[in-house]
């Protein structure tokens, strides 16, 4: 059935860019450590390449409105932020990416986004890598004690990352109420 209404579901999502190889790789980092303590994640760059192929995902389909005209790479833009705001909405919690302390524009858009459908958020900062073009100030405001729930520094290795990462998970990864 296409036109399907999602339900609220556990899930997190995962906000940040994937714009380089160095982005997309401390995204799937973050996602296999998550994934493996049975977290069910959402990463938007692993979304894009399946509806680029089916034009849905198992848990996503496009609605009526979309099926009206025929899916095209052209469209891929549209699919994947129909399915990305739909994520945000029905996630438990939401994980945004940060860089030297600096949300990229769209991941900014996705915590404000969250934050106002009352979707916890959890900031992992990539403490070396950097975003060009984007203020500090803009993560200071969303990284706030009263924006974002915590903030946690990535270390270079995975040894260290499941005792800084999953407690905090744990504890803000609320499944929603019917």
């Amino acid at each position: 059935m296409l036109n399907r209404m999602l339900c609220p579901t556990e899930l997190v999502y995962l906000a940040g860019p994937y714009q380089t190889e160095v982005q997309q790789q401390f995204n799937r980092r973050v996602a296999s450590l998550a994934r493996s303590y049975n977290f069910p994640m959402l990463l938007p760059q692993e979304a894009k390449e399946e509806i680029r192929q089916s034009g849905c995902l198992p848990d996503w389909q496009p609605t009526e409105k979309m099926l009206e005209t025929p899916f095209s790479e052209a469209r891929l833009p549209e699919f994947l932020k129909a399915c990305c705001m739909d994520s945000i909405t029905r996630a438990n919690l939401v994980v945004a990416i940060a860089y030297q302390n600096q949300f990229h524009p769209e991941t900014a858009f996705e915590v404000g986004y969250a934050i106002g459908r009352r979707v916890n958020v959890l900031t992992v900062n990539h403490p070396t890598e950097t975003l060009a073009g984007v203020g500090e100030s803009l993560f200071s405001l969303l990284s706030s004690p009263e924006i974002c729930q915590q903030v946690v520094t990535a270390p270079d290795d995975n040894s260290a990352f499941p005792d800084r990462l999953i407690p905090l998970m744990n504890r803000f990864f609320e499944p929603h109420r019917l």
